[in-house]
């Protein structure tokens, strides 16, 4: 605050040293020259067109599908997939069509698959009843296998606690 007075007091005595005349005229023209750089300024703005806007980038198609835990996108519509569908976008991407339930086909009957025919045109396995085979002669140095329909197992009450 204290440098505005001397700084107003030096412009003072900066002016005091010039004729007043010469001072005016040359304020005016700086004030004039000032008006005509802002007007071609204007003008030159006024009168310049407008940049052009450039063309937006083509966006390939992509139609994304929510699968498990996980979303898969694809270039063009899956179809039998509407249902999942989360979202679309491309420059000349088509929605997709709406999802339609649609009932399932009839089952058609098959005559030969009856059960009355497929009784009628079993035929039998054997011709005869397998012959029983006679026991094995056992393997004296065979180690004796213990019977599992007979071993004690041990009693879990008395089983250590971990």
């Amino acid at each position: 605050m204290k440098a505005l007075p001397v700084l107003f007091l030096g412009c003072l005595a900066t002016g005091a040293c010039a004729p007043a005349e010469e001072t005016g005229t040359s304020l005016a023209n700086n004030i004039k020259d000032s008006i005509y750089e802002t007007t071609y300024q204007v003008q030159d703005w006024a009168l310049t067109p407008p940049k052009k806007k450039a063309e937006p980038l083509a966006v390939a198609n992509r139609y994304c599908y929510h699968a498990q835990t996980d979303v898969l996108c694809y270039r063009q519509p899956m179809p039998g997939w509407e249902g999942r569908l989360i979202a679309y976008q491309g420059t000349d991407a088509l929605p997709p069509p709406p999802p339609v339930m649609q009932l399932l086909p009839k089952p058609s009957k098959d005559v030969s698959m009856a059960p009355e025919k497929r009784v009628a045109d079993t035929k039998p396995v054997f011709s005869e009843a397998p012959k029983e085979e006679a026991p094995a002669a056992k393997d004296p140095n065979a180690p004796e296998l213990p019977n599992s329909l007979n071993e004690q197992l041990p009693d879990p009450s008395q089983s250590p606690q971990l």
